[in-house]
């Protein structure tokens, strides 16, 4: 009997090793996430609408905003940009290659939609009594230059009179504007035409350094609220639900959801609940079973003998 009770514990632990192996448990998280995933392809309305799943969901947000928030999390974020900053440095790439077009576009837009209030604040400029003092001066300079008997027949306040109404004729004259817009659209165009490197040169460590902070400091303000992420699963269940079955997007998100899920219980719990009391008493009942169906084989009398 003694030689029984040691096969059967020897049995035991062998199957707990093996259930414990990698080999094992990537097979079961396998199996586990096909199966789940059909589950949730086949009944993801009544998946997310699911009381499980909302736990899941607010138990998920809530390490997203924690891990966003974390300074480790902080420290990494700022390396990378750092990291990215000094590559874009060292780089040739242009304002153009690294901003999308519908950046430059934006501006552009902005600029016309804007450009009465532009016109506006250069006429405003120029019609300011600081400028006009200053443009009588230059006139008056420039008279003092000439030859005394051609200077006397000059009058410095009519030649005022007439620059200023030549200039605010110009900037009220719509095709002049246009052209105005223009020259501005195509300084926008050689200006996003110069390397990056250019621009990083005046840049001061402190400044670099700065920069990184205060965008590190912007993603994570932005990202990691509590509205944007929520938004963010949201907008993923609608996208899942929204679209047919055989939409490989779908599927692949599905996979790799329940995949996560699967991955990440089973790492979390399995190895755990292996070594559990109820657990290992269930693996050695079946153990015990197996060796039974043994003894009532011919290898009895070999398993009993002394």
């Amino acid at each position: 009997m003694e030689n029984i009770e040691l096969f059967t514990n020897e049995l035991t632990e062998e199957i707990i090793h093996v259930l414990k192996g990698e080999n094992f448990k990537d097979n079961f998280k396998l199996i586990v996430s096909k199966e789940f995933s059909y589950i949730l392809d086949s009944e993801k309305d009544v998946f997310f609408k699911s009381q499980a799943y909302e736990n899941l969901k607010t138990k998920m947000t809530k390490q997203i905003l924690e891990g966003g928030h974390s300074e480790i999390f902080k420290q990494q974020l700022s390396e990378v940009i750092n990291q990215n900053l000094q590559n874009l440095e060292k780089s040739k790439y242009t304002l153009s290659e690294i901003l999308p077009p519908s950046f430059t576009n934006s501006i552009k837009v902005y600029i016309y939609n804007e450009s009465p209030k532009i016109i506006a604040t250069i006429k405003e400029f120029i019609n300011n009594p600081k400028t006009q003092r200053k443009l009588k001066e230059e006139i008056s300079k420039s008279i003092n230059g000439f030859n005394p008997m051609v200077a006397k027949f000059i009058n410095a306040n009519s030649i005022h009179a007439k620059v200023m109404e030549g200039i605010n004729s110009y900037f009220d004259n719509q095709s002049n504007i246009m052209n105005i817009i223009t020259s501005i659209n195509s300084g926008i165009d050689n200006f996003m035409k110069k390397e990056i490197s250019e621009f990083f040169i005046y840049f001061p460590q402190e400044g670099k350094n700065a920069l990184a902070e205060s965008l590190c400091s912007t993603i994570i303000e932005n990202i990691f609220t509590e509205s944007f992420v929520s938004s963010t699963i949201i907008r993923l269940e609608q996208n899942i639900l929204n679209n047919p079955k055989n939409n490989i997007n779908v599927n692949f998100s599905m996979s790799t959801l329940s995949s996560t899920l699967v991955s990440k219980f089973i790492d979390d719990y399995y190895d755990i609940s292996l070594d559990m009391d109820n657990t290992r008493k269930l693996i050695r009942l079946f153990s015990e079973e197996i060796v039974n169906k043994l003894l009532e084989m011919p290898l009895k009398n070999f398993l009993i003998a002394e």
